[in-house]
Protein backbone atom coordinates (compact mmCIF):
# COMPACT_ATOMS: atom_id res chain seq x y z
CA UNK A 1 0.00 0.00 0.00
CA UNK A 2 1.39 3.46 -0.83
CA UNK A 3 2.06 5.85 1.81
CA UNK A 4 -0.77 8.43 1.03
CA UNK A 5 -3.20 5.76 0.83
CA UNK A 6 -2.08 4.17 4.09
CA UNK A 7 -2.15 7.33 5.88
CA UNK A 8 -5.31 7.88 4.82
CA UNK A 9 -6.53 4.42 6.44
CA UNK A 10 -4.83 5.64 9.68
CA UNK A 11 -6.99 9.02 9.48
CA UNK A 12 -10.33 7.20 9.36
CA UNK A 13 -9.11 4.40 11.78
CA UNK A 14 -8.47 7.00 13.96
CA UNK A 15 -11.67 8.69 13.55
CA UNK A 16 -13.82 5.44 14.26
CA UNK A 17 -14.57 3.72 11.04
CA UNK A 18 -13.24 0.36 9.96
CA UNK A 19 -11.24 -0.39 6.80
CA UNK A 20 -13.70 -2.54 5.06
CA UNK A 21 -11.82 -3.18 1.79
CA UNK A 22 -11.62 -1.85 -1.24
CA UNK A 23 -13.10 -1.01 -4.46
CA UNK A 24 -11.31 -1.43 -8.06
CA UNK A 25 -10.39 1.69 -7.52
CA UNK A 26 -9.92 3.29 -4.28
CA UNK A 27 -10.84 2.21 -0.21
CA UNK A 28 -13.63 1.92 1.52
CA UNK A 29 -14.71 2.63 5.25
CA UNK A 30 -17.79 2.12 7.27
CA UNK A 31 -18.75 3.43 10.71
CA UNK A 32 -21.87 2.99 12.16
CA UNK A 33 -23.45 6.07 10.10
CA UNK A 34 -21.98 6.44 7.21
CA UNK A 35 -19.55 4.80 4.62
CA UNK A 36 -17.13 6.31 2.83
CA UNK A 37 -15.45 5.74 -0.83
CA UNK A 38 -11.97 7.70 -1.10
CA UNK A 39 -10.10 7.77 -4.29
CA UNK A 40 -7.07 9.29 -4.92
CA UNK A 41 -5.97 11.17 -8.37
CA UNK A 42 -2.75 12.71 -9.01
CA UNK A 43 -4.42 15.93 -10.55
CA UNK A 44 -7.47 17.75 -11.60
CA UNK A 45 -7.38 16.83 -15.10
CA UNK A 46 -7.40 13.20 -13.61
CA UNK A 47 -10.46 14.14 -11.90
CA UNK A 48 -12.08 15.95 -14.25
CA UNK A 49 -11.70 13.10 -16.36
CA UNK A 50 -12.59 9.86 -13.87
CA UNK A 51 -14.48 11.04 -11.22
CA UNK A 52 -18.16 10.15 -13.15
CA UNK A 53 -16.86 6.68 -13.73
CA UNK A 54 -15.29 6.33 -10.31
CA UNK A 55 -18.55 7.45 -8.93
CA UNK A 56 -20.54 4.66 -10.46
CA UNK A 57 -18.76 2.20 -8.16
CA UNK A 58 -20.45 3.88 -5.53
CA UNK A 59 -23.51 3.81 -7.01
CA UNK A 60 -23.38 0.27 -8.04
CA UNK A 61 -22.69 -0.67 -4.64
CA UNK A 62 -25.75 1.47 -2.66
CA UNK A 63 -28.01 0.10 -5.74
CA UNK A 64 -26.96 -3.65 -4.45
CA UNK A 65 -26.61 -3.16 -0.61
CA UNK A 66 -28.69 -4.97 1.68
CA UNK A 67 -27.27 -4.56 5.17
CA UNK A 68 -30.61 -3.22 7.11
CA UNK A 69 -28.51 -2.10 10.48
CA UNK A 70 -27.02 0.26 8.38
CA UNK A 71 -28.06 4.07 7.20
CA UNK A 72 -27.56 3.50 3.90
CA UNK A 73 -28.38 6.83 2.86
CA UNK A 74 -25.10 7.82 4.11
CA UNK A 75 -23.09 7.21 1.55
CA UNK A 76 -19.40 9.86 0.55
CA UNK A 77 -17.27 9.78 -2.03
CA UNK A 78 -14.33 11.64 -1.44
CA UNK A 79 -11.81 12.64 -4.18
CA UNK A 80 -8.36 13.21 -2.75
CA UNK A 81 -5.84 15.29 -5.48
CA UNK A 82 -2.36 14.81 -4.83
CA UNK A 83 -1.31 18.31 -6.38
CA UNK A 84 -0.74 21.39 -4.41
CA UNK A 85 -4.19 24.09 -3.96
CA UNK A 86 -6.20 24.17 -6.97
CA UNK A 87 -6.50 28.28 -8.37
CA UNK A 88 -9.24 30.07 -8.29
CA UNK A 89 -10.85 29.08 -12.19
CA UNK A 90 -10.27 25.46 -11.18
CA UNK A 91 -12.28 25.62 -8.31
CA UNK A 92 -15.41 25.72 -10.46
CA UNK A 93 -14.58 22.85 -11.91
CA UNK A 94 -14.87 21.14 -8.03
CA UNK A 95 -18.05 22.64 -7.27
CA UNK A 96 -19.32 20.80 -10.29
CA UNK A 97 -18.50 17.87 -8.29
CA UNK A 98 -19.53 18.79 -5.31
CA UNK A 99 -23.04 19.96 -5.86
CA UNK A 100 -23.55 16.99 -7.38
CA UNK A 101 -25.44 15.11 -4.90
CA UNK A 102 -27.25 11.87 -6.84
CA UNK A 103 -26.44 8.72 -4.59
CA UNK A 104 -23.52 10.47 -2.31
CA UNK A 105 -22.40 13.43 -0.78
CA UNK A 106 -19.11 14.13 -3.33
CA UNK A 107 -16.14 16.27 -1.37
CA UNK A 108 -13.18 16.82 -3.42
CA UNK A 109 -9.92 17.84 -0.86
CA UNK A 110 -6.46 18.25 -2.09
CA UNK A 111 -3.38 16.36 -0.36
CA UNK A 112 -3.06 19.74 2.01
CA UNK A 113 -6.22 19.05 3.13
CA UNK A 114 -5.94 15.64 4.29
CA UNK A 115 -6.39 17.14 7.84
CA UNK A 116 -10.35 17.67 6.75
CA UNK A 117 -11.03 13.39 6.64
CA UNK A 118 -13.41 11.99 7.28
CA UNK A 119 -15.69 14.76 5.95
CA UNK A 120 -19.35 14.42 7.40
CA UNK A 121 -18.04 12.77 10.54
CA UNK A 122 -20.83 11.34 12.47
CA UNK A 123 -19.71 9.62 15.35
CA UNK A 124 -21.35 7.50 18.53
CA UNK A 125 -20.23 10.44 20.93
CA UNK A 126 -22.35 13.34 18.82
CA UNK A 127 -25.59 11.57 18.55
CA UNK A 128 -25.88 8.32 20.71
CA UNK A 129 -25.91 4.38 19.70
CA UNK A 130 -27.23 3.30 16.29
CA UNK A 131 -30.33 2.10 17.29
CA UNK A 132 -31.46 5.38 18.72
CA UNK A 133 -30.18 7.30 16.06
CA UNK A 134 -31.97 5.12 13.55
CA UNK A 135 -35.57 5.06 16.01
CA UNK A 136 -35.29 8.76 15.81
CA UNK A 137 -34.94 9.65 11.80
CA UNK A 138 -37.44 6.81 11.52
CA UNK A 139 -40.13 8.59 13.70
CA UNK A 140 -39.25 11.88 12.29
CA UNK A 141 -39.87 10.30 8.73
CA UNK A 142 -42.89 8.87 9.74
CA UNK A 143 -44.23 12.02 10.45
CA UNK A 144 -43.19 14.10 7.54
CA UNK A 145 -43.76 11.63 4.48
CA UNK A 146 -47.55 10.26 6.72
CA UNK A 147 -48.04 6.73 7.70
CA UNK A 148 -48.85 5.10 3.80
CA UNK A 149 -45.81 6.90 2.70
CA UNK A 150 -43.59 5.94 5.19
CA UNK A 151 -44.68 2.41 5.27
CA UNK A 152 -44.65 1.62 1.89
CA UNK A 153 -41.17 3.05 2.00
CA UNK A 154 -40.38 1.03 4.57
CA UNK A 155 -41.94 -2.02 3.41
CA UNK A 156 -39.44 -1.69 0.02
CA UNK A 157 -36.96 -4.89 -0.53
CA UNK A 158 -34.33 -1.79 -1.70
CA UNK A 159 -35.44 -3.12 -5.12
CA UNK A 160 -36.00 0.38 -7.47
CA UNK A 161 -37.46 2.35 -4.60
CA UNK A 162 -36.93 5.38 -6.86
CA UNK A 163 -39.71 3.72 -9.35
CA UNK A 164 -41.78 3.15 -6.60
CA UNK A 165 -41.45 6.28 -4.79
CA UNK A 166 -42.30 8.05 -7.85
CA UNK A 167 -45.33 5.51 -8.64
CA UNK A 168 -46.69 6.31 -5.01
CA UNK A 169 -45.60 10.02 -5.63
CA UNK A 170 -47.77 10.45 -8.43
CA UNK A 171 -50.59 8.16 -6.42
CA UNK A 172 -50.78 10.66 -3.56
CA UNK A 173 -51.26 13.40 -5.75
CA UNK A 174 -54.35 12.03 -8.35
Amino acid sequence: MDSLQKRIKEIYEDSGYQHIGETASGLKFSNAFSRHFVFMLPNLVELQNKWKMLHEEVVQEYLDFRDDSFLEWNFYCVFVVEESMPSKADRTAILEIEQDRSYSRKYVLWLPELNKLPPGLISREDFGEKEAVIKEVSERWNEILGERLYKAIMSDAKQNIEKRLLKLLGEIHE
